[in-house]
């Protein structure tokens, strides 16, 4: 197949990986730095990538950019933005070197797990009709901006994207490269997801606000957990919530750590009086706090 060349633009400062092009053996792409049009070619064997990094231009000067290009550029336009479309974008943080410490051993057992069937089936009648208890306390969905940390293979990923439509957003992390693969692939054809590989940690400072955190199975991984609290507290917006859940209860998430005698070993929920105080001290008031054999549910809003 001839080479095939795709205008990249992009008007915000980041890093991109770009979706797999599967049998195409060479992509040129062409992104402002500086406020120039620059060609930049990168081929892609099997599985490899690029990436592409912008800074911010003006319409006048993107204008006066296009001019310059040859008449191609108008139908590569036109291929790029349909074939972006049919992909969630996919990004990596750069952890500094305390995160990547705290969370080595954990991404590396969360690889190996990457096939286990709580995380590659879909959900079964039972799970969805706990998430359905979960969906009844957030309310509608659509249209609202969301933070997934911890999203796995990205099942409930789906089931959000799904849910918040087109009009909305859903933005997914996770610090197994082998979850995130698999979410990748899982969520084809969802254009309104944003899917990171790395700790929340190392990017919350850039990712700004969100209607709604939804932490499924994840908030006992957190490194520091009280840190990791107030982070996401300080992503809501003013009447956001906070929403922490698993599909099995407190005495049950602790013991299966426990057990696993891994890297997830002392990966703990806190105890219910610790949970209160951190959201007193966030301003967070609690709506829903369930823990019984449905699951561990825990629900509060960040006060206007």
């Amino acid at each position: 197949m001839p080479a095939t060349m795709v205008l990249h633009i992009r008007f915000r400062m980041q890093s991109t990986w770009l979706p797999e092009p599967g049998k195409q053996k060479c992509l040129t792409i062409c992104f402002p730095i500086a406020n120039e049009i620059i060609l930049s070619k990168s081929r892609f064997e099997n599985r490899s990538s690029s990436s592409a990094f912008a800074t911010n231009i003006s319409a006048k000067q993107a204008t006066k950019a296009f001019t310059c290009l040859p008449p191609w550029i108008v139908p590569a336009v036109a291929f790029s933005a349909a074939y972006s479309r049919m992909f969630p974008e996919f990004k990596q943080a750069k952890m500094n070197d305390q995160e990547d410490h705290a969370y080595q051993a954990k991404a590396t057992f969360f690889d190996a797990q990457v096939q286990a069937e709580w995380a590659a089936e879909e959900y079964g009648t039972e799970e969805m009709g706990k998430l359905e208890r979960l969906f009844e306390i957030t309310g509608p969905l659509a249209g609202l901006r969301l933070l997934e940390p911890g999203c796995g293979t990205g099942r409930l990923t789906a089931v959000l994207a799904e849910r918040v439509g087109p009009l909305g957003r859903v933005v997914a992390m996770d610090i197994s490269p082998q979850m995130v693969e698999a979410a990748y692939r899982r969520l084809d054809g969802c254009d309104n997801v944003e899917l990171y590989q790395g700790s929340i940690e190392a990017m919350a400072d850039r990712l700004g606000t969100f209607d709604h955190v939804i932490c499924h199975q994840v908030f006992p991984h957190f490194a520091d957990r009280e840190a990791a609290f107030g982070m996401l507290a300080r992503m809501l917006e003013p009447g956001g919530l906070l929403v922490i859940s698993h599909f099995i209860s407190i005495t049950e998430i602790n013991d299966v750590h426990r057990n696993a005698g891994t890297a997830v070993a002392e990966d703990l929920m806190p105890p219910a009086e610790t949970m209160r105080r951190w959201c007193n001290e966030c301003r967070l008031c609690i709506d829903t706090w369930q823990d019984d054999e449905d699951g561990y549910l825990l629900c509060a809003k960040l006060k206007g």
